[in-house]
């Protein structure tokens, strides 16, 4: 398992019962979503839009946790590429300067 920000807001803070003696596997998520470091970040979006997280497991094919990604850098990922995909495609003069 693992113990996620919404399991700290959720299910530890301001909740009667739980201190430091408290164990972690009593509020954590058991077993989280996983992502396979094979997957496509159209998969990566559908599943986190799905099940409503923002940051995944990634794993290798053995499910040993290789990194965590969040939906905040893929957009990042996304607007960085595609923003630059479509400054190569405008007009520009012979300066390299685009033409509007």
């Amino acid at each position: 398992g693992i113990i996620t920000e919404r399991d700290l807001l959720f299910k530890v803070y301001d909740q009667p019962g739980i201190n430091a003696q408290s164990k972690a596997r009593d509020f954590m998520t058991p077993s989280p979503h996983l992502l396979l470091s094979k997957h496509y970040l159209a998969h990566a979006i559908n599943n986190m839009a799905h099940f409503k997280y923002r940051n995944a497991i990634v794993v290798n094919e053995d499910r040993y946790p290789e990194s965590i990604v969040s939906l905040l850098e893929i957009f990042k990922f996304m607007a960085f590429h595609f923003y630059a995909d479509e400054i190569s495609l405008m007009k520009k003069d012979a300066s390299g300067n685009v033409i509007l």
